[in-house]
């Protein structure tokens, strides 16, 4: 069945809109303290971080965090494709005002070893509907490090 992507993507938009006033900043780090017991967590030596969009769920905390311990990589969007740069401290806006890493060091898909991925909505058997230009649609073809869907509930979708 074919679902309505532009619908699901205006649904959810008013749904996180009124959602994300509700999360609280423990709740966030009671959510990634959640990824940290795993063992894809405790294995991984490169994870792949997405740079949140306010209307996503913060990961600044945890990038800062999680860089003492692990490799940290963050998305750099072109206007045909993403990829992973190293974190190293300094960020600045790039496209679609999300913030990049201020690196040179670009990391293959086959080197990361666990990505948190954003969605605006996910369902139960693991699918996920992005924004609508596909860069991570086409990065996770390549990609067979531990995926990890973040969202808030409302964003679990049948």
């Amino acid at each position: 069945m074919k679902i309505n992507k532009a619908y699901w993507r205006k649904l959810m938009k008013t749904e996180v809109f009124d959602a994300k006033k509700q999360i609280t900043p423990r709740q966030v780090a009671t959510f990634f303290e959640s990824i940290e017991m795993l063992d894809e967590w405790r294995q991984a030596k490169i994870i792949a971080v997405y740079s949140a969009l306010p209307d996503e769920v913060d990961t600044a905390q945890i990038i800062a965090k999680w860089s003492m311990v692990k490799k940290i990589v963050l998305p750099v969007v072109s206007e045909t494709q993403m990829e992973f740069y190293e974190y190293e401290d300094e960020l600045y806006r790039g496209a679609f005002g999300i913030l990049e890493p201020k690196s040179d060091k670009i990391v293959s898909p086959e080197a990361i070893d666990l990505i948190i991925v954003p969605g605006v909505a996910f369902d139960r058997c693991g699918n996920r509907l992005g924004r609508g230009k596909g860069y991570y649609d086409k990065y996770l073809k390549g990609c067979s490090a531990y995926k990890i869907g973040v969202a808030m509930r409302c964003q679990l979708v049948e």
